[in-house]
């Protein structure tokens, strides 16, 4: 197994968003799965617009390979 390290957030702001089905990684995902990636961009689009991320920027961070340390997609929301 391997041994996860969790560090503070390096930013103000750092938002972790969890599909709720599980997928190993971003290549695992159907282009033709739209509800997928319908239902991640009206997410990130609401965050964005409730924390008012829009004027100082943001980003939406998804690592894959050797750097994602935990074996199921996720997305970092960052900003600050």
């Amino acid at each position: 197994m391997k041994r996860l390290l969790f560090r503070s957030p390096t930013h103000p702001v750092h938002i972790l968003i969890v599909p709720k089905r599980l997928y190993a990684n971003i290549t695992a995902i159907s282009p033709d799965d739209t509800e997928f990636h319908s239902d991640l961009f009206q997410t990130v689009t609401k965050l964005v617009s409730d924390l008012s991320l829009e004027k100082q920027g943001y980003r939406l961070i998804c690592n894959g390979g050797d750097y994602q340390d935990v074996p199921q997609l996720h997305f970092h929301l960052i900003s600050g």
